[in-house]
């Protein structure tokens, strides 16, 4: 009997495997929970929210301790590599390859993106993120 059509759930280690062979190239998506999601391109008001934010995590954190990274990789637990719109993390956290897993600050600017955003905050919390706006 044939066996009914499923989900094929993706690892980071296949995510990445893929990333590295350029697989998505050109495409904005990112591992969610074991699934790729496809994210709409940023409209001018995610774009502002995006710099605007940016430049306030730069002016709070010093440099010389602290890497803002903006819409970059984050390794989470589970199979999920988000990417948010800013992300704070201390300097010898950013040198991790493929990306940090560690931050001290996430900040997602939610346009047509809002529940999924309140639902990464599960991811970050277990991630030990301390502070996610």
């Amino acid at each position: 009997q044939p066996r009914p059509p499923r989900v094929r759930q993706w690892t980071k280690a296949n995510y990445w495997k893929h990333v590295d062979r350029g697989a998505f190239e050109g495409e904005r998506v990112f591992l969610h929970r074991g699934e790729i999601i496809e994210m709409t391109p940023s409209g001018f008001d995610h774009g502002m929210g995006t710099t605007n934010s940016m430049y306030a995590l730069i002016d709070a954190f010093p440099r010389s301790h602290y890497v803002v990274r903006v819409q970059l990789p984050f390794e989470t637990p589970g199979n999920s590599v988000p990417e948010p719109d800013g992300l704070v993390c201390m300097r010898e956290d950013a040198q991790r390859h493929p990306c940090p897993n560690r931050a001290v600050h996430v900040v997602e600017v939610a346009d047509g993106s809002l529940a999924l955003d309140r639902d990464k905050a599960f991811d970050y919390a277990a991630a030990g993120v301390p502070e996610y706006w």
